[in-house]
């Protein structure tokens, strides 16, 4: 239903065990003074990092204190974490597998996420949003990926042309109620509805 990213089966044959990368080098974004209480909350410590490419991207996920932590896990459309994962508890969903109510070609024929459901701008503010299918894809030609295993940092320094990097953590995904793939995998969403 929604684009899904695997990192570490999109780059099989990465070096393993590289040194620890610096830290990104990062620009912090301009505040908008309509950000909510719950955006300030979220929104000093994320940075916008400048890899050299279309858009810039954040120095961390939403949920994490540092780079290298996971932070939290979404479903697409929705902006909050939750407990169970399941079509039953999907928020555009009738509470059947496949009985979208929202970003459905029959019902709206949305394939992109609204402001109202878009986590990044929820939870971030100003001009801060999910990227787009093709930025993901930007991401993955344009930069170089790296594998990166440590104590509790298992993912992927994505370097971009310019030198700069962010770090995409392998916190793996949730199923349900289980968390699965954490240390080895994880997947990230766009702001595109997947066509399947």
């Amino acid at each position: 239903y929604q684009l899904l990213i695997n990192i570490k089966t999109l780059f099989p044959k990465a070096e393993k065990k590289p040194e620890p990368a610096p830290a990104p080098k990062a620009e912090k974004p301009a505040a908008s003074s309509s950000d909510s209480a719950e955006q300030k909350a979220y929104s000093p410590k994320f940075e916008a990092v400048d890899l050299g490419l279309s858009v810039k991207w954040a120095n961390m996920n939403i949920g994490a204190e540092n780079p290298f932590q996971g932070g939290d896990f979404f479903a697409w459309g929705k902006v909050e974490p939750k407990e169970d994962y399941s079509w039953k508890t999907y928020k555009h969903v009738d509470g059947t597998e496949g009985g979208c109510t929202k970003y459905f070609p029959i019902i709206d024929d949305k394939n992109k996420l609204d402001k109202a459901d878009d986590v990044a701008h929820k939870k971030m503010g100003g001009k801060w949003r999910m990227p787009s299918k093709e930025e993901f894809e930007e991401l993955k030609t344009k930069c170089q990926w790296q594998w990166l295993s440590s104590t509790g940092r298992n993912g992927y320094i994505v370097k971009g042309p310019n030198g700069n990097s962010i770090f995409l953590h392998a916190a793996g995904f949730r199923d349900g109620t289980s968390l699965r793939g954490g240390g080895h995998s994880g997947r990230y969403l766009s702001s595109a509805l997947s066509a399947s």
